[in-house]
């Protein structure tokens, strides 16, 4: 998987809050939310999808996506 970052620097103290976050959301930790990086207007995060992820058709669900979104919006 390529290694995904944000353009210019990244706020090193600002992606340490948001992984002690990621470790006391409830939802984050059901869902899989990860950040992996944080700048200015920007932040990457991801989930790794897995069979709790999916629909009956075998494609993740539209609110994966939603969630992820949320929460990287949230994060920028």
């Amino acid at each position: 998987m390529q290694e995904l970052r944000c353009g210019g620097e990244s706020n090193n103290e600002l992606l340490r809050a948001m992984k002690v976050i990621e470790e006391l959301s409830p939802y984050w930790e059901l869902i899989g939310i990860r950040v992996e990086d944080v700048g200015r207007d920007c932040a990457i995060g991801l989930v790794e999808v897995g069979r709790k992820h999916l629909q009956i058709l075998g494609t993740a669900h539209g609110g994966v996506h939603a969630s992820l979104v949320d929460a990287m919006a949230w994060v920028a």
